[in-house]
């Protein structure tokens, strides 16, 4: 299965966590090139979103989420000019699980023309709680390869898998023009995909990096206090923000448990 890497060559941390991780687990993957939020005008926020005035955008749209996906889309458009059927997109942040070529093998013998298949999965916060069918489920390794019964409020796409004809659909749909690269319940409304499954429990962990993304205003106090905290590791406060990172994606994480519902996106029943 073609692996490929997305990643912001000029943030070495990120860079060198993700190449030696990758080195060590002895896989062949490749790089794409991230586009880095610093390099996005005004201008180019207006063109991508076909806007007149910068201010129409709605508050969730930053440059930093329009930067990546700018470069998921890049990593697509390479897929796509492949021979492969399917790939494995990950981000510079993940850990993968030492098994992860085995897992992926056996993935790829079972995933659909036109799937997605999750290993980073999330709840959008805490207020969600998403069932993982047994139903019609696969054993991988010592977990399930299940459908979970709505996708409404389930994020993530630190590491997952598409087949080429989901990669196309979202090109062709023009589907993250307004929304995040893991609005999974967006795209499935938009027939960008037919199935969605999760391979439970989660096997995948992160690195506990600042966002390359941005979700602070960077003239802000608030940014300014936290890139002071995180440039210096200031003793406590930077162990702290370290805990609260941790704390979220493990919260997040566990938002999930596993029943004999049917679920409705589940195409065998």
């Amino acid at each position: 299965m073609k692996i490929y890497a997305i990643t912001l060559f000029s943030n070495k941390e990120r860079y060198n966590h993700i190449n030696s991780h990758l080195k060590k687990l002895h896989l062949d993957y490749k790089f794409i090139e991230a586009i880095d939020k610093k390099d996005i005008s005004d201008d180019d926020m207006k063109l991508y979103y076909n806007i007149s005035n910068i201010n129409e955008l709605p508050d969730f749209i930053n440059k930093g989420n329009t930067a990546n996906k700018i470069s998921k889309l890049r990593a697509y458009k390479d897929f796509l000019s492949s021979n492969e059927k399917v790939a494995f997109f990950i981000e510079d942040d993940i850990i993968l699980p030492h098994n992860i070529k085995e897992i992926l093998d056996k993935i790829e013998k079972e995933i659909n023309d036109n799937e997605v298949i999750l290993l980073d999965y999330r709840t959008v916060n805490t207020s969600y709680k998403i069932g993982i069918s047994r139903a019609n489920s696969k054993k991988i390794n010592n977990g399930l390869l299940a459908y979970p019964t709505q996708l409404l409020g389930l994020v993530g796409s630190g590491a997952y898998i598409l087949h080429k004809n989901v990669a196309e659909n979202i090109i062709k749909l023009d589907l993250y023009k307004n929304n995040f690269s893991d609005s999974w319940n967006d795209f499935y409304q938009k027939d960008a995909f037919d199935q969605l499954r999760v391979l439970y429990p989660v096997v995948t962990k992160f690195k506990p990096f600042s966002s390359a993304i941005g979700y602070i205003p960077s003239g802000s106090l608030k940014y300014k206090i936290k890139n002071f905290i995180e440039r210096y590791k200031i003793p406590f406060l930077y162990q702290l923000l370290i805990f609260k990172r941790k704390y979220f994606l493990r919260s997040v994480a566990k938002q999930f448990f596993l029943t004999d519902e049917i679920s409705p996106i589940d195409k065998i029943k």
